[in-house]
């Protein structure tokens, strides 16, 4: 009898242990459907990678606009997500002749990096501002990468930290690419976007 009991006590226990995670990934905030505070516009281009000198790098460029009804101040901070777990930060140590050599491959006279880009948007399209995330390639055998940005939105959340004092999450599009086709020449591949969404980070 006692053997039958654990054969049956088993499966709810297992059960349970599933819907207390689906409990905690439910409570986990997640950015509202349609914005709830300003926003600014955001448009992207797809990655690009350069080889300047002995390194490779890649690029992203991007154009926000504000449509929010008053100034912002815009504070871009992107992350690069490579398959081996790292996270790090981009625009971090780059050289100023490879961004240089980047806009002048691109064609955009005013396009900034992001500590240039920070600070004030003014109202309408003809303030947009045009910005460039670059980073050093992790390896050049990297077929997948996923591109954290924050700072265009207002939505925020906060969340116990574990110490015990509240983390502060913001709204954050979050892009997965993918690079298809011989690694010999992935400079002549196309980086295909395989989803974006936006979530709390």
């Amino acid at each position: 009898m006692l053997r039958n009991s654990r054969r049956f006590a088993l499966p709810a226990i297992a059960t349970l242990a599933l819907a207390a995670a689906s409990s905690a990934l439910l409570a986990y905030p997640q950015p509202s459907s349609y914005p709830t505070t300003w926003e600014l516009k955001v448009e992207t281009s797809p990655p690009r990678r350069v080889v300047i000198g002995s390194k490779a790098y890649w690029y992203l460029t991007y154009k926000v606009v504000n449509e929010s009804g008053q100034e912002r101040t815009f504070l871009p901070a992107w992350e690069v997500l490579t398959p081996d777990g790292n996270c790090v930060r981009t625009d971090r140590l780059i050289p100023l002749h490879v961004v240089e050599a980047i806009k002048s491959r691109e064609g955009i006279k005013f396009l900034e990096q992001a500590n240039q880009i920070s600070g004030e948007v003014r109202l309408g399209d003809d303030e947009a501002r045009e910005g460039v995330t670059i980073w050093p390639e992790a390896s050049p055998d990297d077929r997948e990468f996923t591109l954290f940005f924050s700072g265009f939105s207002g939505e925020t959340a906060k969340v116990p930290g574990p110490d015990g004092k509240d983390i502060t999450l913001f709204k954050t599009l979050k892009l997965n690419y993918e690079v298809p086709g011989d690694a010999k020449f992935r400079d002549l591949n196309e980086v295909r976007e395989v989803s974006r969404s936006y979530v709390m980070r």
